[in-house]
């Protein structure tokens, strides 16, 4: 996982470039720079909302395909789907948790990744089914409906 950090330096500020990119002071060899470095944390990215929405897919599919439905939640019998394991499960474990969000979309980087692994303890403990967190690259091969293969090594080099 990609981290962005703010480097503050304890003796004023890191020249930054036209893309962004930190560059260094020329400084005498043995010449020491005291930094403070902190993480920022902002709202959920869309590559989160889009693994949160394939996760709770991913849950939904396992608890339908195990037998259970959703009468452990709700006392109807209802087919799991992404929306109802969304609303009727991950939710109140997100409001359990931070009781001043009202939605997903609030939650930070830091908070998405704390729900889902409270969750999905919660879910492996007591239903018997976990899902990985979605990352880039099986997001991206399952919009595209690819398969991710083991690149080729040309051993016949002139």
């Amino acid at each position: 996982m990609k981290t962005r950090l703010q480097i503050t330096p304890d003796y004023g500020y890191i020249p930054i470039d036209e893309e962004g990119i930190a560059y260094t002071y020329k400084k005498k060899p043995g010449d020491i720079i005291n930094c403070t470095i902190s993480q920022e944390t902002g709202k959920r990215t869309g590559l989160q909302n889009k693994s949160l929405h394939k996760y709770l897919t991913n849950i939904a599919q396992q608890l339908a395909d195990s037998g259970q439905d959703m009468r452990q939640i709700v006392k109807l019998p209802i087919t799991p789907t992404t929306d109802n394991v969304k609303e009727n499960m991950f939710k109140p474990v997100m409001t359990a948790l931070y009781p001043d969000k009202t939605s997903t979309t609030e939650l930070s980087t830091i908070e998405i990744q704390k729900c889902y692994e409270v969750f999905n303890a919660a879910m492996g403990e007591r239903l018997g089914v976990s899902a990985d967190w979605p990352n880039r690259d099986s997001m991206l091969s399952d919009s595209m409906g690819l398969t991710k293969v083991k690149p080729m090594i040309n051993n016949n080099e002139e």
